[in-house]
């Protein structure tokens, strides 16, 4: 499932005032490159920014297809147009007046996002052609996301390191349990601390990292097997 935002406006004003300032101030990723336990990548995934910081392009190349995916976005005219195999399709999305997303659809997938006071996603309701409509909930603790509900039967908690998360991806994507797996800085405010533990019923995924000079994770290892290198601008 994935994800993404915007809104129309009639004036450069309107426009000035529905970007976001709230995830500002973190590092951009530029790259995500998805490796296996041999540290062979399988997918990239890369990023390009406008002057406000919002994503303009997004490329998901795999080994096998350079090609495989891409996707504009026209923050005007409230659009993702996306490239998927060769086939082209245009979608609708919305933003709110923080700059957060809370509507869109793609893929032929639709969803709509709720957040607190705080600009924290709190609840996300989704539907796509060959499933029942599906919701999830989140509750957050101390600036991080460390609970994840929906009615489907998941029951996820996140537990967290003590290493500030001083970048734009919330490093949760990576289970792409949540609507914008491949979306960055779209959708609520990002958590403070880098992700030590998620626990699942019947399973337990221990996550580490390797920092760089800028104690930004450059590396991530999914209990103990590396699992992603991340590039920055």
């Amino acid at each position: 499932m994935l994800m993404v935002v915007l809104l129309a406006t009639s004036s450069c004003n309107k426009e000035e005032e529905s970007i976001s300032t709230v995830n500002r101030d973190r590092a951009r990723v530029k790259e995500i490159i998805r490796t296996d336990e041999a540290e062979v990548p399988y997918d990239t995934i890369q990023y390009v920014y406008n002057s406000d910081y919002q994503p303009s392009e997004i490329f998901i190349r795999r080994m096998n297809n350079p090609d495989y995916l891409s996707i504009q976005f026209d923050y005007i005219h409230s659009t993702i147009t996306s490239n998927f195999y060769g086939e082209n399709r245009t979608d609708g999305m919305k933003i709110n007046s923080d700059g957060m997303l809370v509507q869109f659809s793609l893929f032929e997938n639709s969803f709509e996002l709720k957040y607190n006071q705080d600009g924290q996603l709190i609840e996300s309701n989704g539907h796509d052609r060959e499933t029942s409509p599906r919701r999830f909930e989140f509750s957050y603790e101390n600036g991080n996301m460390v609970r994840i509900f929906d009615d489907w039967g998941w029951n996820i908690r996140i537990e967290y390191s003590d290493i500030p998360n001083k970048t734009n991806y919330t490093l949760l994507e990576q289970t792409q349990l949540l609507v914008g797996p491949y979306f960055l800085g779209l959708m609520g405010k990002i958590n403070k601390n880098l992700v030590k533990r998620m626990i699942f019923s019947s399973d337990t995924l221990n996550y580490d990292y390797v920092l760089n000079k800028d104690s930004l994770p450059v590396k991530i290892l999914v209990n103990g097997v590396p699992t992603s290198r991340i590039n920055y601008y």
